[in-house]
């Protein structure tokens, strides 16, 4: 019993151990070895097509994997442009119309305060000033905030973007080399001895990164997707920027699409506008339905995990390593479960029993 008790406890030794490891590891080289692990990723797409090309085309694999990242890129990036011009150019209105958007949020103000006269016999007239008070607090410290961080932060955006070249200019020309010598670098590496457990590893890995990241941009997709079609159909003006913004905050741990249409849904209910409210609600019951219907489909059964384990590990990421760690979080855990395993196998040897006389 002892015994028993003491390798449960060296168990969780060794997971915090690697766990607290993994961390620091993260934390100090992951951005620099960022480029050299996506060039890996993106060699494991290209190689069996450029391998094809070679034989047939007679075109080096550098070429060609060079040629489908241009391409790759290329499709990425009219898509991105695309999307952002219609994001940026709602944001854009939003902006230009800000005092529009005030005027209107006076109004239901107005409404709400009419309204609960009315029905709670709550006196309007004491309410509505001390409501538009905070209203037009709220709406120039937002200005004023917009503003400064325009002008604080347009530098460092720059800077990012100069960064974001230069990332994939790295990633590219770490992807062409490998591509070049890919057959020899896959033998060096199989004679070392660590290679089975590495090897183990990044499948185990990526195999888990793959199901989640397409289940989150599937879910992102569908619950944007109805989203925009529900507002265009109420006339909700910008309806393509809300409803990607929702569809996105759905991704998010504890936030949800309910963080926006619950409250909206109410104010519209205080309006006296319930059709509205109705819709509202009912695109919340909808979204909600289908990330509890696709999530167990999409992750839960493929990699045999509880989805409540997933969030917690994607918010535990959150709070470790920003926003990135809705990626990093699930990426830590699942290198802690495995390093781990593959160390506690490694190393705990079945004990002879003494042979009884």
């Amino acid at each position: 019993m002892q015994q028993s008790e003491y390798s449960k406890w060296r168990k969780l030794f060794v997971y915090v151990v690697v766990a607290l490891l993994l961390y620091v590891g993260i934390r100090t080289l992951f951005w620099a070895v960022f480029p050299f692990f996506v060039a890996i990723l993106l060699l494991k797409l290209f190689y069996p097509p450029a391998d094809w090309i070679k034989r047939h085309l007679r075109i080096g694999k550098g070429v060609s994997v060079f040629l489908l990242f241009l391409i790759l890129l290329g499709l990425v990036g009219c898509g991105l442009w695309f999307l952002l011009q219609s994001l940026l150019g709602q944001l854009g209105e939003v902006f230009s119309n800000f005092s529009t958007y005030e005027g209107y949020a006076q109004q239901i103000v107005k409404e709400c305060c009419c309204k609960l006269e009315e029905h709670l016999g709550l006196r309007a007239d004491y309410m509505q000033p001390f409501l538009l008070g905070r209203l037009y607090q709220l709406a120039g410290t937002l200005k004023e905030s917009i503003s400064q961080g325009i002008m604080t932060y347009s530098y460092q955006y720059a800077k990012g973007f100069v960064k974001l070249i230069g990332v994939l200019v790295i990633i590219m020309v770490a992807a062409v080399l490998i591509a070049k010598d890919y057959d020899k670098l896959k033998k060096q590496f199989k004679r070392q001895p660590f290679y089975e457990n590495v090897n183990q590893l990044k499948e185990k890995v990526f195999y888990a990164l793959f199901i989640y990241v397409r289940a989150q941009c599937i879910l992102i997709l569908i619950i944007s997707a109805v989203c925009c079609i529900s507002f265009s159909l109420m006339g909700v003006k910008r309806a393509i920027l809300l409803g990607t913004g929702i569809g996105i905050l759905d991704a998010l741990p504890f936030f949800g699409t309910g963080s926006i249409l619950i409250p909206w849904a109410i104010i519209q209910i205080f309006r006296g506008k319930i059709l509205s409210a109705a819709v509202l609600g009912t695109v919340y019951i909808v979204c909600s339905c289908i990330r509890e219907f696709f999530e167990p489909k999409l992750i839960g059964k493929k990699l045999g995990v509880l989805p409540i384990y997933i969030i917690s590990t994607v918010y535990i990421g959150i709070v470790l390593y920003g926003v990135g760690g809705m990626l990093l979080g699930p990426l830590q855990a699942l290198l802690t479960l495995e390093i781990g395993r593959q160390w506690i196998a490694d190393h705990e040897k079945p004990r002879k029993t003494p042979e009884k006389e």
